[in-house]
C-alpha cells in the first residue's frame, strides 16, 4: 500500500469499501473541483451509508417505476436482443444479424475481470453481447480498481460500440436532454475502462421507451466530449499529494456501528472543503452539503449560474449589500456586478410597485 493509501485507510475509520460503478466515476464531470467528493471516492467510501448518517433522505423510486424498468430490461433483451438488432443496424450502420447474453462468472472482482476479459476477446463479429456484472479495469491517479457494470451491451466489430438502455422516455421524439447528458457520462465512463482491453468506439447507442410505451427506439450519441473530460480527470483523481494535505487534521470517519457515528461522521465530512454546484443535485450527499451552504447564506446554494456571476462575494447578504449601495465594491468585478445587481433590483421595484 502506497502512502496516501495509508492515509485514505486510516482516515475511512470502520466503512468497508464500495464497488466503483459508473455512476460514481460520472460523478467526476458532474462535480468538478469538488475536494469532498475527491476524498470520498479515493477512499472508495459507500456514499449512500454516508449519506445516511448525514440525515440526507434516500432516494426513492416508485414501485411502478421499478416494475416499468423490469419489464423494458425484459423487451430490449429477451429473444436473443431481438428487438435491439434491427435498432443497432439502422442507429449505428452495422451488420449485426445475432445477438446473446452471458452471465460474467466470478466469487470476487478479480475472477470476474477476468472472465470479461475472455468473453471481449470471444465476440464473434457481426454479434450483439449482453454482459451481465462485468468488471474492468479503470486507473484512478495512481491506482489501478475495478469498475463494477450492472450490465454491458456491446457490438462485436470492431471498433466496439456501447449500447445503453434507460428508461426515462423519448416523448414525441424528444428526450430529457438533463438525463441524456446523465447517460452520456455513464456511456463514457465504461467507454473509457472498455479502451483499456479492446478498441472502443466514442459512438454509442441509447435506447429508450417511445412516449409511454416499452416499445424501444434508438438514436446514436457521440460521447467524445465527455471522454475527453473523464479521460483528463482520471490521470489526477485522488492525487497522492493532494489527498494528504486535504486529510492534514481532519477527523477521521468513525465506525459506523457506534452510537455516536452520525456526528463524528458529519464533522470529518464537513472539515472537507467541498464545492456547491447544479451538479450537486445527483450527488448522495446533495442535502448535506445544501444546508452547509443555507446555514452559511453561501451564494452557491443560488445554482451554478449565480456562483460564476458573483464571483468573489461570499454570501447572499454582501450581494444584497453591493444591489443596495451599503457596500463599497472592491476591484472592477465587483464594481460591474453591482451596477449589475442595481438595476435588477430596480427593474424588480418597478415590477412589483405596479
Amino acid at each position: 500500500m502506497d502512502g496516501s493509501g495509508r492515509v485514505l485507510a486510516a482516515w475511512r475509520g470502520g466503512f468497508g469499501r464500495a464497488e466503483l460503478t459508473a455512476r460514481r466515476v460520472a460523478g467526476l464531470l458532474e462535480v468538478p473541483g469538488c475536494a469532498r467528493r475527491e476524498v470520498l471516492d479515493a477512499a472508495e467510501l459507500p456514499l449512500p451509508e454516508i449519506a445516511g448518517l448525514l440525515g440526507c433522505p434516500p432516494p426513492r423510486l416508485s414501485p411502478f417505476v421499478h416494475a416499468r424498468r423490469r419489464r423494458f430490461d425484459a423487451v430490449c433483451t429477451d429473444d436473443g436482443l431481438a428487438a435491439l438488432l434491427p435498432l443497432v443496424r439502422d442507429g449505428l450502420g452495422l451488420p449485426i444479424d445475432t445477438g446473446r447474453s452471458h452471465q460474467v462468472p466470478g466469487a470476487d472482482a478479480a475472477e470476474r475481470a477476468a472472465a470479461t476479459d475472455r468473453l471481449l476477446a470471444e465476440l464473434p463479429e457481426r454479434s450483439l453481447t449482453l454482459l451481465r456484472d462485468p468488471v474492468l479495469p479503470l486507473r484512478l491517479g495512481d491506482r489501478e480498481q475495478w469498475l463494477t457494470l450492472e450490465a454491458l451491451l456491446v457490438t462485436g466489430t470492431l471498433p466496439r460500440h456501447v449500447v445503453a438502455i434507460r428508461t426515462f422516455p423519448r416523448q414525441d421524439g424528444v428526450a430529457d436532454p438533463t438525463q441524456v447528458a446523465a447517460a452520456a457520462r455513464e456511456i463514457a465512463a465504461a467507454v473509457l475502462a472498455l479502451r483499456a482491453r479492446t478498441e472502443a468506439s466514442r459512438r454509442a447507442l441509447l435506447v429508450l421507451p417511445e412516449n409511454a410505451s416499452l416499445q424501444p427506439v434508438a438514436a446514436p450519441l457521440d460521447v467524445a466530449p465527455q471522454l475527453a473530460r473523464l479521460t483528463a480527470l482520471v490521470r489526477t483523481a485522488g492525487d497522492g499529494t493532494r489527498l494528504a494535505a486535504l486529510l492534514a487534521g481532519t477527523p477521521a470517519l468513525p465506525d459506523p456501528a457506534t452510537g455516536d457515528a452520525p456526528q463524528r461522521t458529519a464533522a470529518a465530512v464537513a472539515a472537507l472543503p467541498h464545492r456547491f454546484g447544479d451538479g450537486c443535485l445527483r450527488c448522495d450527499l446533495f442535502t448535506f452539503c445544501r444546508g452547509e451552504q443555507e446555514d452559511a447564506e453561501a451564494i452557491g446554494r443560488l445554482g451554478t449560474a449565480v456562483t460564476n456571476a458573483c464571483t468573489s462575494v461570499p454570501t447572499v447578504d454582501a450581494a444584497l449589500a453591493l444591489a443596495d449601495g451599503s457596500r463599497v465594491p472592491t476591484g472592477a468585478a465587483e464594481t460591474a456586478l453591482a451596477d449589475g445587481l442595481s438595476r435588477a433590483a430596480r427593474a424588480l421595484e418597478l415590477a412589483t410597485a405596479r
